[in-house]
């Protein structure tokens, strides 16, 4: 029977979060999946403004605006891509004056390094506003919806680690219809789950690094296994996490002798080439195999017991690096 009443719980719903976060965003949709959320945003302002037919990306840090630009570009779009050595001033003025919309990440989804900070993030969605362009970021951080820009839209997405749903924060200007947003799951106790799910969010928008990651990072300094120290500068970056990188075993086999869960640990060595080979595309470090097979990302739920976790990763890292070396012991 829940069929015949989908589009009430779907109001419902999105009326009972848009009271959360009065007045910080004008109304707030949620979906099951972030490719579906954003897919949606852009299909409907696609639809919205159709005159508006050239489009932007920034590629950098997200698969997910990869994977739509590579759909824009087959029916012949004009997408006009960010270079990195561009800065977000000169890119957002050599926009065409029929750009629809603008699809850029604050954040690196798989090592959480913050790409663009929130002063900067503010005046990308000033800018586009000023231009009548909508300005759709993707975030992992929930305090980024607290901006005043009438063209911004911000897709919160659920944590790589997590199984949760996706919000869209949309301004005054967005008068678009998302068709797929009332088909999402709204049974009852899914409803109340989502109003609690963003109020806890709301709550704790503003998350320092847990003191388990910096201890284990103060230990671990020695060893050259940090990915902020051997790629990129310290960096502000995600606090959930924990980087690490090794040039000589494969992260996917530290994670399973470390006995972390699939929910626990990103390892792009546990995937198939295809699938990670994309990867270069929003990501420079990705370049490298050696790289890839390297990187183990750890979440802060793994780290309880900073001291045990730590002399444990030294324990089966030099074990697995003993058992794989052609040397005689």
């Amino acid at each position: 029977m829940l069929i015949y009443d989908i589009n009430e719980r779907h109001i419902l719903v999105s009326k009972k979060l848009a009271q959360l976060i009065e007045p910080l965003s004008h109304q707030v949709k949620v979906y099951d999946q972030h490719l579906v959320a954003l897919y949606d945003v852009i299909s409907s302002l696609q639809n919205f403004l159709p005159h508006k037919s050239y489009y932007a990306v920034c590629k950098k840090g997200t698969s997910t605006a990869e994977s739509l630009a590579s759909l824009w570009l087959r029916n012949s779009n004009q997408v006009q891509f960010k270079q990195d050595q561009q800065g977000w001033v000169e890119y957002i003025e050599t926009l065409h004056a029929e750009t629809n919309f603008v699809v850029w990440a604050s954040e690196n989804e798989v090592t959480g390094e913050i790409i663009v900070d929130k002063a900067l993030a503010e005046e990308i969605h000033q800018r586009l506003s000023k231009k009548r362009v909508f300005s759709v970021q993707i975030t992992h951080q929930i305090d980024s919806i607290n901006h005043t820009s009438p063209f911004s839209v911000v897709v919160l997405r659920p944590s790589v680690f997590k199984d949760e749903s996706t919000f869209v924060f949309l301004a005054e200007k967005f008068k678009a219809v998302l068709p797929l947003a009332v088909f999402q799951n709204y049974q009852n106790e899914r409803m109340e789950k989502l109003v609690d799910e963003l109020g806890a969010k709301l709550k704790t928008a503003k998350i320092e690094t847990s003191h388990s990651i910096i201890k284990i990072e103060d230990a671990l300094r020695e060893h050259q296994f940090l990915y902020f120290e051997r790629f990129v500068e310290t960096t502000p970056r995600l606090a959930d996490r924990l980087v690490l990188s090794f040039s000589n075993l494969q992260g996917h086999q530290l994670a399973q002798n470390l006995g972390l869960s699939s929910s626990q640990f990103i390892a792009p060595s546990a995937y198939p080439f295809w699938i990670v080979e994309n990867w270069k595309n929003w990501w420079v470090e990705a370049q490298s195999e050696i790289f890839l097979r390297g990187l183990l990302v750890i979440h802060d739920s793994a780290l309880i017991s900073s001291e045990h976790f730590t002399a444990n990763l030294l324990s089966v890292s030099k074990k697995i690096m003993q058992d794989s070396s052609w040397v005689a012991n």
